[in-house]
């Protein structure tokens, strides 16, 4: 029921829709915690499936990487390797909110924060 009905981000604002965020937040937890308990995979995780799939409108990805679960968040996008499709679906959110020096100062701040996470973990994994 909570798959066929994700919320909607309003198209064409001006600004950015903190309600709409934060709809969508309380979707995505819902339907991840559901799943979780029905196949054990971990919510954060599937707070990264849904908003990385295809289809996910780019406004998904900034309210997941910008709820309560970031930092989770930020961490299993660095360690799946996604920071070029990170990169794609922030250029769609600028997009949808040309001229907005808000919304690129948030996809910035986003990637920014992806890099240090990727670069903290090559550095993990190199043993440094």
């Amino acid at each position: 029921m909570l798959e066929a009905a994700p919320p909607q981000f309003p198209k064409n604002l001006g600004s950015l829709d903190v309600l709409a965020q934060v709809h969508y937040n309380i979707w995505a937890e819902a339907h991840s915690m559901i799943t979780s308990l029905l196949d054990g995979k971990p919510v954060p995780g599937l707070l990264v499936d849904l908003a990385m799939a295809p289809d996910a409108d780019p406004h998904a990805l900034v309210a997941v990487v910008t709820s309560s679960r970031s930092e989770a968040v930020l961490d299993i996008l660095a360690e799946r390797g996604l920071a070029d499709d990170v990169r794609s679906k922030l250029e769609k959110f600028r997009l949808a909110h040309p001229n907005n020096a808000e919304a690129s100062g948030v996809a910035s701040g986003i990637q920014a924060l992806l890099a240090q996470r990727a670069h903290a973990n090559t550095r993990r994994t190199r043993g440094n």
